[in-house]
């Protein structure tokens, strides 16, 4: 039986996945604080895709199946205009509702 040529990729690094994920929960649902960790985690060589897909995993909430750089990218964007959205209709609903 032939040997994959493919490397097994390493176990994500801890620091840089604790690091994003609390900035990104820290930003909150506040947008220019968010552009800005992401715009730093798009910049940051070291989160490659194991680092990526743990800080996406974390951040949506949800295992995340190993997928590209891009994917987990879209996937914490996706995330975060959830939670706007969310606190949007809360709002909505609670200027609607008497008290």
């Amino acid at each position: 039986m032939a040997k994959s040529k493919r490397a097994k990729s390493a176990p994500p690094k801890s620091t840089v996945v604790d690091t994003y994920v609390s900035r990104l929960k820290k930003s909150g649902l506040e947008s220019e604080e968010f552009e800005s960790v992401l715009a730093d985690l798009v910049a940051d060589k070291t989160a490659q895709k194991p680092e990526l897909n743990s800080i996406a995993s974390q951040y949506v909430g949800v295992p995340l199946a190993s997928s590209s750089r891009n994917v987990a990218l879209r996937e914490i964007e996706k995330k975060f205009i959830e939670l706007v959205r969310s606190q949007r209709k809360r709002e909505v609903a609670s200027k609607g509702t008497p008290s």
